[in-house]
């Protein structure tokens, strides 16, 4: 694994922990002060190892080390509701497009419910 693929792959997985802290501040409470934490993603082996060498190897002594082993993500939804997509076919900037309303002019539009 490449340290650019481990940083994406540990840029969503932190996302992801700190959203859980956020809504399980119990669970935040546990971490020590000073503490290095650790994603263990169950469900990939490769960065999990990754993971755990470059936290061994940045670890200063005596400082805690916390493991977080994670089985798996569930996939992302979107939190949209009944989102509408109008699609314009004579678009001009917002400026023009206000001009041509004030003149009474209307713009040829095509809706798509999703």
């Amino acid at each position: 694994m490449t340290r650019e693929e481990a940083v994406n792959k540990n840029l969503d997985l932190s996302f992801e922990f700190d959203r859980y802290l956020f809504e399980h501040p119990g669970f935040a409470e546990k971490i020590p002060n000073n503490a290095v934490v650790v994603l263990l993603p169950e469900y990939d082996p490769k960065l999990r190892k990754y993971n755990l060498d470059v936290a061994k190897k940045n670890r200063e002594p005596e400082q805690p080390l916390v493991l977080v082993e994670i089985a798996s993500l569930r996939p992302q939804k979107s939190r949209l509701v009944r989102p509408k997509l109008t699609v314009a076919n004579d678009f001009k900037p917002v400026g023009a497009h206000v001009r041509r309303i004030a003149n009474g002019q209307k713009m040829k539009k095509k809706a798509i419910a999703l």
